[in-house]
């Protein structure tokens, strides 16, 4: 019955996780492309690229596990299967056995 928001939740933290990334790296070329002239307005690009799009992929993927958690809940209401989302568990034996 909620098998598609099972392959939603995956591709949100795969687009996540590539979208983070890819700003990071972004952040920090153009940090220091700016820095090697300017300065000042650089280091603020380095920092943004080091320190704020960590943070916030950390409070978006927490987001995400939040998400998880009340599908967890949902599957074991309606007794079904909560393999698909083992993705999202680092200790995957926890899910399969209860």
């Amino acid at each position: 019955m909620f098998k598609k928001n099972d392959k939603s939740l995956l591709f949100a933290k795969t687009l996540l996780t590539v979208a983070c990334i890819m700003l990071a790296i972004f952040f920090l070329i153009c940090g220091f492309m700016v820095a090697s002239r300017t300065g000042g307005i650089g280091i603020g690009l380095i920092l943004i690229g080091c320190i704020v799009i960590p943070i916030t992929y950390i409070l978006l993927l927490l987001r995400l596990n939040y998400y998880c958690d009340i599908k967890l809940i949902r599957n074991k209401l309606y007794e079904l299967d909560n393999t698909n989302l083992e993705v999202f568990f680092k200790d995957n034996n926890n899910i399969s056995n209860q």
